[in-house]
């Protein structure tokens, strides 16, 4: 779901950097304060651009962390439902805890 809702919030930012710089007086109550703040400053180019890195390398870094999440359930739904032995017909030893009790009340 992550991936999806990143993809939609950065095409929906790109339409609003756009809008940023151009008639600033005009389009300043459309602007979140934040952008406001970087149309003020004629920084709107390089907000931009930093911005749409930084949303691509978070959509990588998902995508990668999508990646493995989908590999480990792969590996632990195919992986063999049998113990492996190591040509041993019997275990070595079997902890059970029951060998020596714990006496309680003494």
């Amino acid at each position: 779901v992550r991936v999806p809702v990143v993809i939609l919030i950065l095409v929906l930012d790109w339409r609003a950097f756009k809008s940023c710089g151009r008639h600033l007086s005009h389009h300043s109550r459309h602007l979140t304060p934040a952008l406001h703040f970087v149309a003020v400053h004629g920084e709107c180019h390089s907000a931009f651009e930093w911005y749409t890195i930084y949303t691509i390398v978070d959509l990588l870094i998902s995508l990668y962390g999508v990646s493995l999440g989908f590999q480990w359930c792969n590996a632990t739904e195919q992986s063999p439902l049998y113990n492996i032995s190591l040509d041993e017909e019997a275990p070595l030893k079997v902890y059970t805890g029951y060998r020596h009790p714990r006496s309680y009340g003494t």
